[in-house]
């Protein structure tokens, strides 16, 4: 009942925001302003059928939430990252597809992990610690080492060309082939506890599959809804546009991992929380990058090789350190929020001129 009665106060606050946005700065900013707000409304619910969806989809396939999350449900909330890179490697913006995964894999465990983890402590798997998040490191660390590979004492940037890009393919292949086994492992011990059982019904299989598409797709075009007009409600505050891109570009692609994680955190899911965060890095800095630079040599800044690339490794590598607790606590959660947020002032104070 509590939460039946907070919701016309929602209502009704979101009403006074929408009369004030449409009485100080006309129906223009009224329209953008409700496609915001609609967007944040698309993608939380989105992010709830995710949830659902691959939570039951765990559960009729017998196999771990961890490993759906590891799997389905991030490559699904790492679609936004996919296009935007492909599609910025393709029209010869090939800085901002390299810059788009950096800024968003240390959004994914700053930002959403920190909010993940002030919203409810979550478990995690001796699995993840011994297996997944070391293998995301190992990523990280081979992205960089790929993206210094081609020094130019010129003053140029690296390059991230086609060899490398098949190299980082070839590694994230590894991974799903070792996720792929553990899936089916664990089917086949779920195969044997069924029996002489109840087999589960053909129908909620579907169910589950397709609340998993249906949330995948409200948390993506509900991302782009909200990036693009928030974006337009900060042109017409006077904010610069490479403040726009440092904050909204990187952290609008995170939308469906924050939200989904968030959702799965409230709702005791951990597995899905964590899994959705360590499978969409790997799946940003090995298929995502390793695709985008076979479809064109990609050029990486200095900046983001030797200042981005870093400040990514010390996430990954702190992340590693506060799950050996088999935990990440609210105390943890504050940390990594905490170093999200003076990363994002660094950012501003080296790129907004004064």
């Amino acid at each position: 009942m509590a939460g039946w009665n907070a919701r016309p106060l929602w209502i009704f606050l979101i009403f006074l925001l929408l009369s004030a946005a449409s009485y100080l700065l006309g129906s223009h900013m009224l329209l953008i302003t409700s496609l915001f707000f609609l967007g944040l409304v698309i993608v939380i619910k989105g992010a709830d059928f995710l949830v659902e969806g691959a939570s039951a989809m765990a559960r009729q396939m017998g196999v771990s939430p961890l490993v759906i999350g590891l799997t389905i449900v991030a490559f699904g909330t790492s679609l936004p990252e996919f296009t935007v890179s492909v599609i910025a490697a393709l029209e010869g913006f090939r800085d901002i597809s390299v810059g788009n995964i950096v800024g968003s894999n240390i959004a994914n465990i700053g930002l959403v992990l920190g909010i993940s983890g002030l919203v409810a402590a979550m478990a995690v798997r001796k699995s993840t610690v011994k297996f997944e998040t070391p293998y995301m490191i190992a990523g990280s660390v081979l992205l960089v080492l790929l993206s210094m590979g081609t020094p130019d004492f010129a003053g140029r940037p690296f390059l991230l060309g086609q060899v490398d890009g098949l190299i980082l393919l070839l590694v994230f292949g590894i991974f799903m082939t070792y996720m792929l086994q553990s899936a089916k492992h664990q089917h086949k011990d779920h195969l044997k506890e069924l029996m002489g059982g109840q087999k589960p019904e053909r129908n909620s299989r579907w169910k589950g599959a397709a609340m998993v598409l249906a949330g995948i797709a409200g948390t993506i075009a509900g991302a782009k809804l909200l990036v693009d007009n928030g974006a337009s409600m900060a042109r017409s505050f006077g904010v610069s546009e490479a403040f726009i891109g440092l904050t909204l570009v990187a952290v609008g692609t995170s939308v469906p991992e924050l939200v989904t994680s968030v959702v799965a955190a409230k709702k005791k899911l951990a597995d899905i929380a964590v899994g959705d965060i360590i499978g969409s890095n790997i799946f940003n800095a090995l298929f995502i990058l390793g695709v985008a630079a076979m479809v064109a040599p990609l050029e990486v800044s200095r900046q983001i090789v030797f200042s981005d690339m870093m400040v990514m490794l010390y996430f990954a590598f702190i992340l590693q350190i506060f799950m050996l607790n088999g935990k990440i606590n609210r105390w943890n959660g504050g940390v990594l929020l905490g170093s999200y947020i003076v990363y994002i002032g660094y950012l501003s104070i080296i790129s907004i001129p004064i």
